[in-house]
């Protein structure tokens, strides 16, 4: 094989090896954006439990209230867990 051919084959096998590095690096950060999403995801829905058991129980959530006993249905409250439901999904 001539000098010239293996330099030749050299430059190919380069070209092939950046084509597909740059392609495992798109990939890797889009596995990283993907890990990030389910991480804030989980993250929100282990602060939602707590906030649901809490008002389950018969205590209000909402800043105004925060942790005093209800009498019925309170709207903030109410939309306070609607909102960090909706910021899950």
């Amino acid at each position: 094989m001539s000098p010239e051919e293996e330099l030749r084959q050299l430059k190919e096998k380069l070209a092939a090896l950046s084509e597909e590095s740059e392609r495992l690096r798109q990939t890797a950060a889009g596995l990283e954006q993907k890990k990030t999403l389910l991480m804030q995801q989980l993250a929100a829905e282990q602060g939602l439990k707590p906030l649901t058991r809490i008002y389950s129980e018969g205590y209000h959530i909402c800043h105004a209230c925060f942790a005093k006993e209800r009498s019925g249905e309170c709207l903030f409250c109410l939309a306070l867990l609607k909102r960090s439901a909706n910021a899950i999904e």
